[in-house]
């Protein structure tokens, strides 16, 4: 949701900047406008926050759903966008063109989030949190196969879309685990 437009605004907008300007004057324009927002901030009326009482577990041994989640998070957050720039690397793009391809399809993976996860939720509801789980990790992993044999846009498209829906789907299979 709400959380998600700093990102999106960040990754369409810095691929801009650094295009009409340099590295350190973009940086310049974010930490003035993160300093600006800060300061607006600290002027919004304070939310009163209700304390839930819950029991924290700690299980040394993650059940499969956990262990899926990690696994999807740390080959998608942790390897594709990372990687992201390289898989597009072309030597007659420029380096700026570059940034802003990668921003590009960073800023779809979180505006696809916000669209695709009340769908995740109503095909859970439907169809089973489980099955829905299962069939957007193995998709994922389609995506991984799909960039592979070089099917790059699709399989980043793919794997960034189903890896919205694992990640949606995420904090249901913990509520269910915890009953």
């Amino acid at each position: 949701g709400l959380q998600e437009l700093g990102p999106i605004a960040a990754l369409l907008i810095g691929p801009i900047l650094l295009q009409l300007t340099t590295p350190s004057i973009t940086f310049y324009f974010f930490g003035i406008a993160s300093l600006i927002a800060i300061i607006l901030a600290s002027f919004l009326p304070e939310l009163k926050h209700i304390p839930f009482d819950f029991t924290i577990r700690f299980n040394f041994i993650p059940s499969s759903f956990n262990f899926l989640t990690f696994l999807s998070a740390f080959f998608v957050q942790g390897i594709l966008i990372v990687t992201i720039t390289k898989l597009f690397f072309d030597p007659s793009i420029s380096l700026i063109s570059l940034a802003a391809l990668a921003g590009f399809y960073l800023a779809y993976r979180r505006i696809s989030a916000v669209f695709i996860s009340p769908f995740a939720g109503i095909f859970a509801d439907k169809f089973g949190l489980d099955k829905v789980y299962l069939i957007s990790i193995f998709l994922t992993i389609v995506g991984f196969f799909l960039i592979a044999i070089g099917f790059t846009i699709t399989g980043v498209v793919t794997t960034f879309s189903f890896n919205n829906i694992t990640s949606a789907l995420a904090p249901g299979s913990v509520g269910k685990e915890a009953t």
